[in-house]
Parts: C-alpha cells; sequence; structure tokens
C-alpha cells in the first residue's frame, strides 16, 4: 500500500470524503496525504465527470468491480486523464463495508494514443494521393486496406478487393 506505483485508496461504503490513500496518490495530485484526508472525492473530479461518480459508485456497489476512465484534477487546476479501478468489499449479506480504489494517471498513454492517430491519419493521406497502386495485407495475407489507385489499377472496387488475397483465383491480377 505504502510503495505502490499507483494510488491507492481505501474509504467506506457511505462516505465519500477520502479517509485512507497511500502516498503515490496524493503525489498524483499535487497534495500531501495529510491535505487529502477529509476532502470529498468529487472535489478530484472534472466538473464534467462529477455527475457520473454516484453512477460509478452505484454501480461497484452492485457489481463488486468496475473500471472506467475519467478526468481528474490535480491541486494546480490542471487536468489529467485516469483510470479508476473500484472494487466494493463486501460482508457475507452482500452488503458493502468499504471500497478499495486504484486509480492510475494515463496521461502518458493518451498522448501516444493521440500520436498514434495522428500518424495513422498522415499515414493514410500520403498513400491515399500515390499514384501507385497500394494494398495492405494482414499476417494471413487477407488485404485490409487498399488506395484509390489500387482500386483504378485492379478494376475493382474497395469493397471487392478487401477481404481477398492478392493470389485469390477469382480475379485476374496478373495480366501479360
Amino acid at each position: 500500500f505504502e510503495h505502490a506505483d499507483w494510488g491507492v485508496v481505501i474509504g467506506s461504503a457511505e462516505a465519500t470524503p477520502l479517509e485512507i490513500m497511500n502516498p503515490a496518490f496524493a503525489r498524483m495530485y499535487g497534495y500531501t496525504v495529510e491535505e487529502l484526508k477529509g476532502r470529498s472525492i468529487e472535489s478530484l473530479y472534472s466538473p464534467a465527470d462529477r455527475p457520473k461518480l454516484a453512477g460509478w459508485i452505484h454501480e461497484a456497489h452492485q457489481k463488486g468491480h468496475i473500471n472506467y476512465e475519467a478526468n481528474h484534477i490535480r491541486k494546480d487546476g490542471t487536468i489529467f486523464p485516469v483510470s479508476v479501478d473500484i472494487t466494493a468489499v463486501k460482508d457475507s449479506n452482500n452488503k458493502v463495508l468499504y471500497r478499495v480504489v486504484n486509480v492510475q494517471d494515463i496521461t502518458q498513454r493518451k498522448q501516444m494514443e493521440q500520436a498514434l492517430r495522428t500518424s495513422e491519419r498522415r499515414s493514410a493521406a500520403i498513400i491515399s494521393t500515390l499514384d501507385e497502386g497500394v494494398v495492405f495485407h494482414d499476417a494471413n495475407g487477407v488485404i485490409t486496406l487498399c488506395n484509390s489507385s489500387a482500386e483504378r489499377i485492379l478494376g475493382l472496387t474497395a469493397d471487392q478487393i478487401m477481404g481477398r488475397k492478392s493470389i485469390d483465383p477469382r480475379w485476374k491480377s496478373i495480366h501479360e
């Protein structure tokens, strides 16, 4: 608990003030553990996500465990994306005793996902403007993508090309 690299919070089933948390949780938000004790968990959620919190807690109580992404707020006011994992610990009568919440800052992952999307858009734009016919195959040799030049050269639509293999006997892709 004390040495985990991710934030961990333990809270009672009925209340939402922060009670028990590890140092990594406090650091993630720019606070000390003492500064966060007693603060409402809602205060760490972005205004857009605050209305969703009650539903997430309710779902965790019903299912016993949920995982979701949200935007949280640091002490300095910056908003950052997190992955939240809530486990509702229940007694033998299925009554929720307390919640264990794991929180991870996923800023770097989100930035990498955005960079990948940007790169994919750039690559797609370049490929679509080539005069050369380009087709992409998956590991099994099935065509998964083609550009308009490939359609023109092969005399087929993208729908007719997708899902086939280059050696598909239904088309005559090689001519004298």
